[in-house]
């Protein structure tokens, strides 16, 4: 239990200096950052983030669907172009209600737009403002 509320003080110390929501981690590592109109919920996985080593603009990282609905939740790796507000989805498991892996596949980069005021928008500010708050801290 200490570890639980240490780990959820660190986070909220963290978001607390960017733009994120002060939110409790999962047992999984995955982060809530939003809700569409539907009742998914979607997570990031902040330790994840994989900064590509040719374009520093881009931003690779796993995110969860989950839905209110079902017990049956995706995860997706999306790459993300943080000046350019695109982004493409590279790779997408499904899972059942018990975890098992029932549907994956691994997709050529196609970027797309985000739109604005969705949860595709959301996820890419998650992901970006989280690369520029490492670019200021980490040397």
């Amino acid at each position: 239990m200490k570890q639980k509320m240490l780990r959820l003080a660190v986070t909220c110390i963290l978001t607390l200096t960017t733009p994120f929501v002060c939110a409790q981690q999962m047992e999984d590592g995955y982060t809530w950052t939003a809700s569409s109109s539907f009742g998914d919920n979607f997570y990031i996985h902040y330790p994840s983030i994989q900064f590509d080593k040719i374009n520093p603009n881009l931003v690779y990282v796993w995110f969860k669907d989950t839905s209110t609905n079902s017990k049956n939740y995706t995860e997706l790796r999306r790459v993300i172009d943080c000046s350019n507000l695109m982004s493409a989805i590279t790779n997408l498991t499904t899972f059942d209600g018990v975890g098992r892996a029932v549907s994956n596949g691994q997709f050529t980069i196609e970027f797309t737009a985000t739109r604005p005021n969705s949860v595709g928008e959301m996820l890419y500010k998650a992901a970006c403002t989280y690369k520029a708050y490492l670019q200021r801290v980490v040397p």
